[in-house]
């Protein structure tokens, strides 16, 4: 199906990501925002479904380098969305670009 062959990608994506850049290398995933302008994430979202599932095993397979920032985290953002129902808008970038430092600063600081 298309989400197990992008789940499968995203998989390698990572896979190869720590080749070239090193096994201690640190990878975060985040959960996508929305399935349309207002809208909470629908967890039965194909392509929802298929970043939940590539996470969830690469988190298993390298729990020391995935961090994966979840739907409750993102949803908890309120990050505002553009009128295009699926980017964020001017002030919804600057909510993710400060949420989402905060949240580095927890993997990286260990915090």
């Amino acid at each position: 199906s298309a989400q197990d062959s992008f789940a499968q990608s995203y998989k390698e994506f990572v896979a190869r990501i720590l080749e070239i850049y090193g096994q201690d290398t640190k990878i975060c995933i985040m959960q996508g925002l929305t399935v349309g302008k207002g809208t909470p994430i629908s967890l039965q979202s194909a392509r929802i479904s298929a970043i939940m599932r590539a996470a969830e095993a690469l988190t298993d397979k390298y729990p020391e380098n995935i961090y994966y920032i979840d739907h409750e985290t993102v949803a908890s953002w309120n990050a505002e969305i553009s009128d295009d129902t699926t980017h964020p808008s001017p002030l919804g970038y600057d909510t993710l670009t400060r949420e989402v430092a905060n949240y580095l600063k927890t993997v990286f600081d260990g915090k």
